[in-house]
C-alpha cells in the first residue's frame, strides 16, 4: 500500500507560506520532534499563571512558582539570543521569555528561530517573572510542541474584515477578532444558565 499525499498539500495547491509551513514540519520531524503529540504538558491555564505571581517575592532566592501553560503563538518578536512571544489560551494571554542559554543545547537557533510560526500550539514550562518593561511573563525552561499550524493566520491588525469570509469560515473570524470571541463566550454562559 502506498502512502499518497492528500491533493490539499500538494505543493502546486498550496501559496509560499504554507509551503514553507510545510517545510518547517519536515523540518521538526527530521529533529525528532513529534508535531501532532497524544500528550500535552499543562499545569495551569494563562489565568490560573496569572494569579499565581507573587509581586512581593523580588528576591531571587524566592522564586516563583514553575508553571506549564499551552496555547496558540499569537506574536514572536526575537532579538538576538532572546526571544519574546505571546502565548494565548482560552483564559487569556501571557508573554513567553525565550532564551538560549536556558533551553536546551541548539533548541533556540535550530528549533525556536527556524521551525515555529505565528499559530503553532506550545506548551511552556518555567518561572513567572516579572519583564523590564512590566509585563508578567513565564521564562521558559522547557517548550513542547504541541500542533503545527499549516495554514496562515489572519492578519493581526486588520482580522477578518469580509462579512463573507467571516460567516462562512467562523474559525478564522473567532482567531481574529477577540471581540466575536466575547460574544461566543457570553451567549454559552447565557444558554448554560
Amino acid at each position: 500500500m502506498t502512502s499518497k499525499t492528500h491533493p490539499m498539500f500538494e505543493p502546486e495547491n498550496l501559496s509560499d507560506q504554507e509551503n514553507a509551513r510545510l517545510d518547517n514540519l519536515r523540518g521538526l520531524q527530521e529533529a525528532g520532534i513529534e508535531p501532532f503529540p497524544a500528550r500535552a504538558k499543562q499545569s495551569h491555564t494563562i489565568a490560573q499563571a496569572r494569579a499565581l505571581y507573587r509581586p512581593d517575592t523580588d528576591d531571587e532566592s524566592e522564586a516563583q512558582d514553575v508553571v506549564s501553560v499551552a496555547g496558540r503563538i499569537k506574536s514572536i518578536r526575537t532579538m538576538g539570543k532572546m526571544s519574546f512571544a505571546d502565548l494565548e489560551d482560552g483564559s487569556g494571554r501571557i508573554q513567553l521569555v525565550v532564551r538560549r542559554d536556558t533551553l536546551p543545547e541548539n533548541w533556540y537557533n535550530t528549533i525556536w528561530k527556524k521551525l515555529i510560526d505565528l499559530g503553532d500550539f506550545v506548551s511552556a514550562t518555567g518561572p513567572l517573572v516579572m519583564t523590564r518593561a512590566g509585563e508578567l511573563s513565564v521564562d521558559c525552561r522547557e517548550i513542547q510542541f504541541l500542533s503545527k499550524a499549516l495554514k496562515p493566520m489572519p492578519d493581526k491588525w486588520h482580522g477578518v474584515r469580509d462579512p463573507e469570509v467571516r460567516y462562512r469560515r467562523r474559525h478564522l473570524d473567532l482567531i481574529a477578532n477577540p471581540e466575536v470571541r466575547e460574544i461566543f463566550r457570553k451567549r454559552a454562559a447565557i444558554v448554560r444558565a
